[in-house]
């Protein structure tokens, strides 16, 4: 009796990253997915959020920042600020240089979600803005499943300045590409310059904003992963070094305001090598045998089960000096111990703030920082900002200080995570096939069902709120505090095992400050 192979692919991942699938004709032509999309570092990650997921009411997020100072170029303003992103801590987050879900804004940059390779400078496939249109019913279509073409735009997330949105490019010749702005509610030209990696985006102020034009203005990502096929539920230990794959520009940070009567505000950056943790992939395959007319599946079903591995080493650019017109901010760092570092170095964190005109020190801000989870072990801490206290001729005067939701979160490779990557407190499944694929409940050709029990991946409304902002405390005395919800929606989602509906997903909305 004839056999008809029913083959099911399924994939998750601990970390934030998009696959591609492949799919094949045959078991054995099959190839694991590996993640494609290299991680941005935690500073530029954070300032890319606002591009993402704008600040709105509408969105359910906030406006939380504390000024420091102005800087007036061509009649405008750029401000000097920290501010607080409100829409939930993922367990697999790294906290930027002022502590988690703080970002400091003080000039700007533009991350890029690099996706499959960089669109004008891979070595490993042909980049996406110079390669012609592929037709995936063509005699080309197997060199696009081995790689051979980089099939899909990178986006470019931009927050400078009034300005924070979204921007791609279409395919072209030219080597001066202008971009296409996604989502931006004020006038910009972006224009990228190829040979030079850097870029220019004009304001309808005038201002001209140059990004990256130096090697210690831009961060690079290099990726690095490997896979291995087992037979066995649990994911096995990983050992030896992690192969690289590939590495790209993920973020250009702004080294020049130049104004229309040539008044030019200028950053200066060092650099750092830090190393993301390392991610857990999971590809399920379940090969069923299927006996054709009839209405029972045979006994013969085999699994497959591959687990990739990958991280990224990261150079990361730290803020040392902003010069303008009659003046000069310092900022100064310590090390910090949520990060893992490279070359016998330690990761840093903003410690100081100083503003200074030509001739004197005008005053100060420096910055207190304590830890959620155990210190001793990067992978299972978070550093969290205390308290910002203003100094004027070394006399403090003013204090900012926050409090924050103090509950357990795992290390940061924990798959205890729900559909977005937010702490669920989901127990390690007993039996089935998913360390990380959720149980779902599948039909064969026969309409018989293949229920595969994995791990629970629906939110927890409580954990999710975990290491969140609970209070600022200002210097008048007077105290805000904050309290959140979970957005919900209800899609009729039925494909988990128990036939589950969601209701409460994606992450937190703000909901009052008292």
């Amino acid at each position: 009796m004839k056999k008809i192979i029913f083959l099911i692919l399924l994939n998750s991942t601990i970390a934030s990253l998009l696959n591609q699938n492949r799919v094949y004709a045959t078991d054995s032509e099959y190839i694991p997915n590996l993640p494609k999309i290299l991680p941005v570092s935690p500073n530029a990650a954070s300032l890319g959020q606002y591009g993402k997921t704008p600040i709105s009411y509408y969105n359910g997020t906030t406006n939380i920042n504390i000024p420091f100072y102005e800087i007036e170029i061509g009649g405008q303003k750029q401000s000097i600020a920290i501010s607080y992103h409100s829409s939930g801590i993922k367990v697999a987050q790294e906290a930027s240089w002022v502590g988690l879900g703080w970002s400091l804004n003080a000039g700007g940059c533009i991350t890029r979600e690099c996706i499959d390779g960089d669109d004008f400078h891979d070595t490993k496939t042909m980049p996406y803005y110079f390669n012609d249109y592929i037709d995936p019913t063509s005699s080309n279509h197997s060199e696009v499943d081995f790689s051979s073409y980089d099939t899909e735009p990178d986006i470019f997330y931009f927050n400078f300045g009034e300005f924070s949105g979204s921007m791609f490019f279409t395919k072209g010749t030219t080597r001066t590409p202008i971009a296409k702005i996604k989502s931006c509610n004020k006038y910009i030209e972006a224009t990228y310059d190829i040979n030079k990696r850097s870029w220019l985006i004009k304001d309808g102020n005038g201002l001209k904003y140059y990004f990256g034009g130096s090697s210690s203005s831009r961060d690079i990502s290099s990726g690095n992963n490997v896979s291995h096929e087992f037979r066995s539920e649990i994911p096995p230990a990983l050992g030896g070094v992690i192969p690289s794959f590939r590495s790209a520009i993920t973020a250009w940070y702004v080294d020049s305001i130049v104004a229309p009567n040539h008044d030019k505000i200028e950053y200066q950056y060092t650099t750092e090598l830090i190393s993301t943790v390392t991610n857990l992939n999971e590809d399920i395959r379940i090969k069923q045998s299927i006996l054709e007319g009839g209405v029972n599946c045979s006994a013969d079903k085999d699994f497959f089960k591959d687990f990739s591995y990958s991280n990224a080493d990261i150079q990361q650019c730290i803020l040392r000096k902003i010069k303008f017109k009659n003046g000069e901010i310092n900022f100064s760092t310590s090390n910090r111990d949520d990060i893992s570092a490279n070359l016998d170095t330690e990761a840093q964190k903003l410690e100081q703030i100083t503003i200074r005109n030509n001739s004197e020190e005008i005053k100060s801000y420096h910055f207190s920082y304590n830890y959620l989870g155990n210190q001793s072990k990067s992978i299972d801490c978070r550093l969290l900002l205390n308290k910002i206290t203003e100094q004027i001729n070394n006399t403090a005067l003013n204090n900012y200080e926050f409090t924050y939701n103090m509950g357990y979160l795992p290390p940061k490779d924990s798959p205890q995570i729900d559909f977005w990557g937010f702490y669920n407190n989901s127990s390690n499944p007993v039996t089935g096939y998913g360390a990380l694929i959720p149980s779902m409940l599948l039909y064969n050709t026969n309409g018989h069902q293949l229920p595969m029990p994995g791990r629970d991946r629906t939110p927890n409304a409580e954990c999710m709120q975990h290491g969140m902002l609970q209070s600022i405390k200002y210097p008048t005395g007077g105290t805000s505090q904050f309290t959140y919800e979970p957005h919900e929606f209800n899609n009729g989602f039925n494909l988990c095992y128990k036939d589950t509906t969601l209701t409460e997903t994606v992450g937190l909305r703000y909901d009052e400050t008292v």
